[in-house]
């Protein structure tokens, strides 16, 4: 048996700011709650109300299914948005209904799909979640409240938030495409 080494050295730094960026989203949509406490990213759906997933070739995917109301939009920017502001490529979005906001997911030519959330989300527990990222950058003139890193930005716009994940992109591009969100 050969054992071989790898030199990790190599790596750019937009790949390895790429990664942990990835491992933050991860942290971030599965340490979240929403404000009533159920975790973000959660796919059971309040009494009486079913959740699904709506995949289409359309430009905005609508949610078709009765999650909790909240004042979130209830569709997915159109992909010819999301490559102006990140210049991409990306394809028609995915859309996951969630019980507090929806998941948009954007395939493009790169390993990692960009990824727009709106979640419900208070002041109280968007602070909490800033306060959980080391290293954050603010944003001021953004919407209520808004940090970053590299390849994440969330903002927070009166009762809901939206979490922007695009690890290959910088910090400027990911705002230009809030400001459009917005």
């Amino acid at each position: 048996m050969t054992m071989r080494t790898v030199n990790l050295a190599g790596l750019s730094a937009k790949v390895a700011s790429g990664m942990a960026a990835m491992a933050l989203c991860g942290v971030l949509a599965t340490g979240c709650s929403s404000p009533s406490g159920s975790p973000a990213g959660t796919t059971s759906s309040p009494a009486g109300a079913s959740s699904s997933t709506a995949t289409t070739g359309a430009s905005s995917t609508t949610a078709t299914t009765g999650a909790a109301s909240g004042s979130w939009p209830k569709t997915c920017p159109p992909a010819s948005v999301v490559n102006a502001a990140l210049g991409g490529n990306a394809k028609s979005p995915t859309l996951t209904q969630q019980p507090y906001g929806i998941s948009c997911s954007y395939a493009g030519s790169g390993p990692i799909a960009t990824r727009v959330d709106f979640q419900e989300d208070t002041s109280a527990t968007f602070a909490a979640g800033e306060a959980a990222v080391p290293s954050v950058v603010k944003v001021s003139g953004l919407g209520d409240a808004a940090y970053g890193v590299s390849g994440f930005l969330a903002v927070l716009n009166g009762s809901y938030a939206i979490r922007i994940s695009a690890p290959l992109s910088s910090l400027a591009q990911l705002e230009t495409l809030a400001r459009k969100l917005l």
